[in-house]
């Protein structure tokens, strides 16, 4: 009976180290989230800038510039909370709200086939950020339709712009069948724009003058 208070101090003591222990993980596992929340969306703000940047500057109307500002700025303030004085974190502050304010960002110089490329995979890259945003309610259903058709806009008008461009390219080098292939894919951007009427009519006409010469 005498020993029965050192057994009692002595589990009083054990659990006390079990307590520290517990507490020592959930510290961890909480540190380790935080740090993992932090990351995914550095590395979300920056992957959205990179894509936007590929863009020619004319691509990117005010819905595109207020979505993807938003879709960003509601990362930077998740990201903030972890560390709210990261140099990073403060520099976008003011990078984000030139986006949304400013017709800031995108390509100022005229495209190459390249660079045209680059952007047609930016502007299928930027899609699925919207999807991804809206399924994590960054953005509500509106934000998401508004600028889904400014997408596929934008991703329309590029694409005719391109093939356009490889039409000629491809007429120049005497390749007609390749002309006349880049020329009805041309023709099916320009029917998704309302406003490329006239340009349609033009491209229908180059098409039939090639494929009149050609025997397509």
């Amino acid at each position: 009976m005498i020993e029965q208070p050192w057994i009692t101090i002595s589990a009083l003591c054990a659990l006390a180290g079990l307590c520290a222990l517990i507490g020592r993980f959930v510290l961890n596992s909480w540190s380790i989230r935080q740090l993992k929340t932090l990351s995914r969306e550095s590395l979300a703000i920056r992957g959205c800038w990179a894509l936007l940047d590929k863009l020619p500057a004319e691509l990117l109307t005010q819905p595109l510039r207020m979505t993807f500002g938003k879709i960003m700025y509601v990362r930077l303030k998740r990201a903030q909370k972890v560390r709210p004085e990261h140099p990073f974190l403060r520099d976008q502050q003011l990078q984000i709200a030139q986006l949304i304010g400013t017709r800031q960002g995108g390509r100022m110089e005229p495209l190459n086939a390249r660079a045209r490329e680059e952007a047609l995979e930016a502007l299928q890259a930027l899609k699925t950020v919207l999807e991804e945003s809206a399924a994590d309610r960054i953005i509500n259903e509106l934000e998401h339709d508004r600028c889904a058709r400014q997408l596929d806009e934008a991703l329309s008008s590029l694409q005719l712009t391109h093939y356009k461009q490889a039409a000629l390219e491809a007429e120049y080098l005497k390749r007609i069948p390749q002309a006349i292939a880049y020329l009805r894919s041309a023709l099916h951007s320009a029917e998704q724009l309302h406003t490329a009427e006239t340009e349609r009519l033009e491209i229908h006409r180059h098409l039939q003058e090639l494929e009149s010469v050609s025997g397509f």
